[in-house]
């Protein structure tokens, strides 16, 4: 738990493509190796109202953001609004959340003070969920509209 408000920014900076803003900020990879035990970051998003809520199929570009393939069909849901959720669409919320175990393999990455590239890499093959995948997650159950997660996460990586 961090009691002051710096350290509690720079903790809301940091997530998994956020490590090296924190060098950025003036802290040394010797402060950050072998003190950090995890990191935890979320969005909060709205859930897709039950009440006004309706199925539509992918697009193509959509299909390929969400990592599914752009021929085959994919129902996605999004929520118009009605009278049960005052015309937003969004009834109730949740977290779209990741958490990165700084286990000895990224201590010696932060220690080095690695590139961004390579910390995610090394993520990657090590099993890391990212937000996005956890909001991508939700988007195919119906629980948010693919709207709320490009507001709440970075997909740009994704859009080739």
């Amino acid at each position: 738990w961090i009691q002051s408000f710096e350290p509690q920014a720079c903790s809301l900076r940091f997530s998994m493509t956020e490590l090296p803003r924190l060098y950025d900020l003036g802290l040394e990879p010797g402060m950050l190796s072998g003190n950090t035990s995890g990191v935890f970051a979320q969005r909060l998003v709205g859930l897709n109202c039950l009440a006004c809520r309706r199925e539509r199929q992918a697009s193509p570009e959509e299909r390929r953001l969400l990592g599914k393939d752009e021929a085959a069909p994919l129902a996605l849901w999004d929520a118009d609004g009605c009278d049960a959720c005052h015309d937003t669409g969004v009834k109730g919320g949740t977290a779209l959340a990741e958490m990165i175990y700084i286990e000895d393999g990224l201590d010696e990455l932060i220690a080095v003070r690695a590139t961004r590239t390579v910390m995610r890499a090394y993520l990657r093959d090590n099993g890391h969920r990212t937000m996005a995948e956890d909001g991508i997650e939700r988007v195919l159950k119906g629980d948010i509209s693919l709207a709320s997660l490009m507001d709440a996460t970075d997909l740009t990586g994704r859009m080739k």
